[in-house]
């Protein structure tokens, strides 16, 4: 049975990050949910160094996460303050 949920959530997950589409003309990926708050490249002349740093947040809840991209490999997580909780987008006035 465990076998089976975490296939889903994984197939889930899946369908999630395929849904996201590349806006023409620029880097950052957007999707109906997900906004880009802030988005940095790294080195350029290294090809083995080359990175894109996205700052995205859930429009719904406001929690912000950190996309790190390197070629065709994606990392992302959820980002905290230091008491542990969810960090929340508040856009500056």
């Amino acid at each position: 049975m465990k076998k089976i949920l975490c296939f889903l959530m994984a197939l889930v997950m899946i369908f999630a990050l395929a849904s996201c589409v590349k806006k023409g003309g620029d880097n950052a990926y957007h999707s109906s949910r997900f906004i880009v708050a802030t988005e940095s490249q790294g080195a350029r002349n290294n090809p083995f160094s080359y990175y894109t740093e996205t700052i995205f947040y859930d429009k719904e809840t406001g929690v912000m996460y950190l996309g790190v991209r390197a070629g065709s490999q994606l990392a992302m997580t959820v980002l905290f303050n230091a008491d542990g909780t969810p960090m929340v987008y508040q856009p500056s006035a």
